[in-house]
């Protein structure tokens, strides 16, 4: 990163270096311009009395013995110069007003060919070479006000202006923009290194996340589960973990506050934790008890639902989350939240609830960023994921799962926070079916 940051100052000189001596091909354009224009010149002077005819034609063989040798110079690369072409340029305007002077048509023909100054500095400026240019602009203002002092005794004042307002020009745009655009290329390389970084990070929380949750079908006694999972770019402290214990199988979703990869370890460690401690107690009151303790005692807290089926039972407990959602023949309903979040306070009470739970029915979980796309708040997205329960509710359970995760993320953009949506659906226990 340093090495392409230090490297950029001069990978712009030389691109400028490169780019001032591809204008030797418009200069010679602009020569052959100036050899079809003094002849055309020539043939519309042609009936002109006197010596001053011959000017046009004189100017006109010496463009064009311009444009074939520095023409041919570039193509066979035998030389570089652009100091070589500019006084060449310079030289032949500066000799055909000499020669105007000389035969007393210095306000005439000498202003037509004055003019050729002006596309002969433009182009010297894009060659970005401030002495360069400053150079030849000093000629010609020079150079003209003394030819007009000898031809006409005086200064032409506004010719004169007018050149100098094009050497200013010039000048501005002889300067390189070198500073800003390393400026812009620095922000460019690290804006791309940090997106690198990111989507780095993001990769290793995805992984994280793959290896500690469950598989995304998963079939538990009584019990088959699916969910899905999308990584926030900036926050990942979602957790979510189904597996068995003594009293039956148990599901345990939740969002643990913190951002990144640290925080996806952190809730990793803590989910962990939750099962060591549900398959040593025996309900889920001392599982929550627990965890609080743990978590106040790290100045910690997370919202988290554990959902255990003891036969037709579903002892449930909601700590804080979102509420969970209930499908069964009836409309989609909503779980309350019975309990405050683990960890916001030492003495808090966790009392579960036992609901009647028969086989087909299902139970919706998620984390408050799966509504990140239809709502702002915790109060209208849990109404919103109430709404899409309802909608796709006659689905299969990877169905709905899938359409709710979908529908409710938006497609445009990536979320920033992780968002996790799992489906449990009550089957029959190997008592249920012997009965």
């Amino acid at each position: 990163m340093k090495k392409i940051l230090d490297q950029l100052p001069s990978q712009i000189e030389q691109v400028y270096e490169q780019f001032g001596a591809a204008t030797q091909r418009s200069a010679n354009t602009l020569r052959w311009f100036f050899v079809v224009m003094f002849f055309v010149a020539t043939i519309w002077s042609i009936s002109d009395g006197g010596p001053a005819r011959f000017i046009y034609p004189t100017i006109g063989l010496c463009w064009l013995i311009a444009a074939l040798t520095l023409g041919l110079r570039a193509k066979t690369n035998l030389s570089n110069s652009n100091t070589f072409s500019m006084w060449v340029d310079l030289a032949i305007i500066s000799m055909g007003i000499i020669l105007c002077a000389w035969q007393g048509v210095f306000n005439t023909k000498g202003w037509i060919i004055f003019l050729c100054y002006f596309p002969v500095l433009a182009l010297i400026a894009r060659r970005f070479n401030f002495l360069l240019v400053l150079q030849a602009a000093s000629f010609v203002i020079v150079f003209y006000a003394v030819v007009s002092l000898l031809a006409i005794e005086s200064l032409v004042l506004p010719r004169l202006l007018a050149v100098t307002a094009m050497a200013l020009a010039s000048l501005a745009l002889a300067r390189k923009p070198k500073q800003e655009l390393v400026e812009v290329a620095r922000k460019a390389v690290q804006e791309a290194y940090q997106q690198g970084s990111s989507d780095k990070a993001t990769e290793m929380v995805a992984f994280v996340h793959a290896q500690a949750f469950p598989p995304a079908q998963y079939n538990l006694p009584g019990l088959y589960t699916a969910y899905k999972h999308g990584v926030g770019t900036t926050t990942s402290g979602d957790f979510y973990t189904a597996f068995e214990t003594a009293s039956g199988p148990m599901v345990v979703i939740g969002d643990l506050p913190g951002n990144g990869l640290d925080a996806a370890l952190a809730a990793t460690q803590l989910q962990q934790q939750i099962t060591k401690v549900a398959r040593e107690k025996t309900t889920l009151t001392e599982i929550a008890t627990e965890i609080n303790a743990l978590l106040y005692r790290q100045q910690q807290q997370a919202g988290c639902i554990f959902a255990r089926w003891e036969g037709a039972n579903l002892h449930y407990l909601n700590a804080g989350h979102l509420p969970a959602v209930r499908i069964s023949k009836r409309e989609p309903e909503s779980l309350p939240v019975n309990a405050p979040p683990l960890g916001a306070n030492e003495q808090a009470a966790f009392i579960e609830a036992v609901l009647e739970f028969p086989k087909g029915e299902m139970l919706l979980l998620y984390t408050d960023g799966t509504y990140s796309g239809l709502a702002s708040d915790r109060t209208t997205g849990a109404a919103e994921i109430l709404r899409l329960t309802d909608q796709f509710s006659n689905g299969e359970v990877n169905t709905i799962c899938h359409r709710i995760f979908d529908c409710a993320l938006p497609e445009y953009r990536k979320p920033e926070d992780d968002s996790t949506v799992v489906i449990v659906r009550r089957q029959e226990f190997a008592g249920e079916a012997a009965a």
